[in-house]
C-alpha cells in the first residue's frame, strides 16, 4: 500500500537505476543516485530528531541538489516549502512568520542573501540556516530511516505553497502525500505520460506546476531537464535546448508558452519532436494557441484548470485540431475520481446550459487547508451543502463558471477579488494594502490580463512603485498606475470599481 510519495522514487529505481532522472545547467543525476542524496538529506535531518510533519525551507533555485533535498524531506517525513530567492525580503519574512520552520537550507550562492534577510527571524525562532552540500554529505542512517518509514501516513503534509492573502499575509496551502498518490497515477493515465517522455520543466519549485513534473516524472521512470530563468531569456537558445535534450512534454504556464510565441521562435527552428503541450495558470489567447498548433500540428494540446488550494488540476480538455467556433476554450471536464460542480449563490447546484455558478472540487486532490490558519481553512473548505448523508469536504474556487452544452466547464471569471496572474492567484486587496503604506487611499482593478492601481495622496507613481518593489513579487506589481484627486464612492460609501473599471 503506498503512504509516501518516495515510493515512486523507489519503484523507478528498481526499474531504471541507471536512467538519467534530471538534468540541470550543470549536472545529470540517475535515479539510483538520485535515491541516494535524498536518503543522505534525510539522515541529516533525522540526526537533528526533527518532528514528523514540520516544515523546511528552501531558500535556493531549483537542481538537481533541491530535488534531493525534496525527497529527502519526504524520506525523514516532513514537508518543505520553496522560498525563492528573488522575492522581497518583507515577503520572505512573513512567509517564514507562518511557517514556524526550524530550518532553512540554502546554497553557498545564497547563504550571505539568507542571513541578510532572516537574521532577524532566526535569532527571534532559532532558526537555523544550512547548507544544502553539508546535508548530502551525510551519512546514510539505514536504521532511523527504517524507523521512520514504519510510521508514514497518507495523511502526513508533503508541501507547502503560499499564495495571496486579502490581508497582506500570504496563505501556506498544504498538500498532503495522499494528494499526490491519488492524482499522479490519474494524470499520467488520462494523459498518456510514459518513461519514453522527456519533460522540460518550466515553472519554479515554489509554484505549483513545477510538483507535476517533479512526480509525474519519477512516477514514470521519465527524465526531466530543469530549465531556468536563463532560458527564457534568449527564447531561440531555449528552443535549442529543448531540441537537444529530446524534450517530448511541456506542462508550462500560459505565460511561458506565450512568450516563444511572441517573439515567433518557430521562424528559427521547430521542436518537433514535442508531442504534448499541457498549459495552465490563465486563460490560453487563441491566437497564441493557433501559432503553437500551427508549428506542431502532430502535437497534443490540453488546457487544464485548477486552483492552489486542490493538488494540481480537477479539469481537462483536450483541445479539437479545428476549433474556430470557440470564442473561449473550455477547461473540460473532471479526472477520474474528482467531482467538480457548480453551486449558486443559494447553494444549489446548477446544472443548465449556460447558468452561472460557483466552481467547487470534492475529492482526494483537495489540499489539507492552510497551514497554521485553521479560521481561514474553514471558509473555503467545507462540508458539500448537497450532501446530507456524510461528511465531504470540498473547496468552494472561487472563481465562476458555467456549463456548456457538451457538459463541459467553462470559466467565466471571479467571485471575489482575487485574479489569476502571471499564473499566480493573487488577492487584489493585498496590493491595496501595500500601496496604502504611502498612498491615502488605493484600490486595484484587473481589466484586458493586466493590474491597474488607482490611488490618492501626495506620493507620485515613481516613489509608489519603488515601495510597492520593496513588499510584493514582480508578478503582483501593478502594470499601471493612475493617480487620482478622489475617490467617486457608491451609495454603500465604498470605492465605485465600476467607474474606475470605465476609466480604462
Amino acid at each position: 500500500m503506498l503512504t509516501n510519495a518516495t515510493q515512486f522514487l523507489d519503484a523507478s529505481v528498481k526499474k531504471y537505476p541507471n536512467k538519467i532522472a534530471f538534468i540541470d545547467e550543470n549536472d545529470a543525476i540517475s535515479y539510483a543516485n538520485l535515491q541516494i542524496g535524498a536518503k543522505k538529506f534525510a539522515s541529516y535531518l533525522l540526526n537533528l530528531n526533527i518532528k514528523p510533519n514540520s516544515a523546511v525551507v528552501f531558500f535556493m533555485p531549483k537542481s538537481i541538489n533541491a530535488v534531493q533535498g525534496i525527497f529527502g524531506c519526504l524520506y525523514a517525513r516532513v514537508c518543505y516549502s520553496f522560498f525563492e530567492t528573488s522575492l522581497p525580503a518583507k515577503r520572505l519574512n512573513d512567509m517564514l512568520s507562518v511557517l514556524k520552520a526550524s530550518l532553512i537550507i540554502t546554497t553557498k550562492e545564497h547563504k550571505a542573501q539568507a542571513y541578510q534577510i532572516f537574521n532577524q527571524s532566526c535569532k527571534d525562532q532559532n532558526i537555523k540556516i544550512i547548507l544544502i552540500d553539508e546535508c548530502l554529505t551525510t551519512s546514510i542512517n539505514s536504521n532511523l530511516l527504517t524507523q521512520i518509514s514504519r510510521t508514514y501516513q497518507a495523511t502526513d503534509a508533503l508541501s507547502i505553497v503560499f499564495t495571496s492573502g486579502s490581508t497582506g499575509v500570504p496563505k501556506g496551502v498544504v498538500k498532503s502525500h495522499a494528494n499526490i498518490l491519488y492524482f499522479t497515477p490519474t494524470f499520467v493515465s488520462t494523459l498518456k505520460l510514459s518513461s519514453d517522455d522527456i519533460l522540460a520543466n518550466q515553472a519554479p519549485f515554489d509554484f505549483d506546476v513545477a510538483k507535476k513534473d517533479i512526480y509525474c516524472g519519477v512516477y514514470v521512470g521519465a527524465s526531466v531537464v530543469l530549465l531556468t530563468q536563463k532560458d527564457f531569456i534568449k527564447p531561440t537558445a531555449l528552443v535549442d535546448k529543448l531540441i537537444k535534450f529530446n524534450v517530448t512534454t511541456l506542462i508550462w504556464a500560459v505565460s511561458a508558452l506565450c512568450l516563444l510565441s511572441t517573439f515567433r521562435v518557430f521562424n528559427y527552428k521547430i521542436p518537433n519532436q514535442i508531442s504534448k503541450v499541457f498549459f495552465s495558470g490563465e486563460i490560453m489567447p487563441l491566437n497564441h494557441l493557433k501559432i503553437w498548433q500551427h508549428y506542431l500540428p502532430n502535437a497534443k494540446f490540453i488546457n487544464l484548470y485548477g486552483p492552489s488550494e486542490i493538488t494540481f488540476n480537477c479539469t481537462f480538455y483536450e483541445v479539437p485540431k479545428d476549433y474556430e467556433c470557440i470564442d473561449t476554450l473550455p477547461i473540460g471536464k473532471a479526472f477520474y475520481g474528482q467531482k467538480v460542480f457548480l453551486l449558486s449563490d443559494n447553494q444549489k447546484q446548477i446544472t443548465k446550459v449556460g447558468k452561472i455558478g460557483e466552481i467547487c472540487v470534492s475529492g482526494p486532490n483537495v489540499a489539507l487547508g492552510y497551514w497554521c490558519e485553521h479560521e481561514k481553512s474553514n471558509e473555503v473548505f467545507i462540508q458539500n451543502p448537497l450532501n446530507k448523508s456524510y461528511f465531504e469536504r470540498i473547496y468552494k474556487t472561487g472563481d465562476l463558471g458555467k456549463l456548456n452544452d457538451n457538459g463541459e466547464f467553462v470559466y467565466v471569471g471571479r467571485k471575489d477579488f482575487m485574479i489569476k496572474h502571471m499564473g499566480h492567484r493573487i488577492e487584489l486587496p493585498e496590493i491595496e494594502l501595500a500601496a496604502q503604506k504611502l498612498a491615502e487611499r488605493a484600490c486595484a482593478i484587473f481589466k484586458n490580463y493586466k493590474i491597474n492601481l488607482f490611488f490618492t495622496g501626495i506620493c507620485d507613481e515613481s516613489v509608489l512603485l519603488d515601495e510597492l518593489k520593496k513588499n510584493l513579487p514582480i508578478y503582483m506589481l501593478p502594470n499601471r498606475l493612475i493617480k487620482l484627486e478622489k475617490f467617486t464612492l457608491n451609495t454603500h460609501g465604498k470605492i465605485d470599481r465600476k467607474i474606475l473599471e470605465n476609466m480604462l
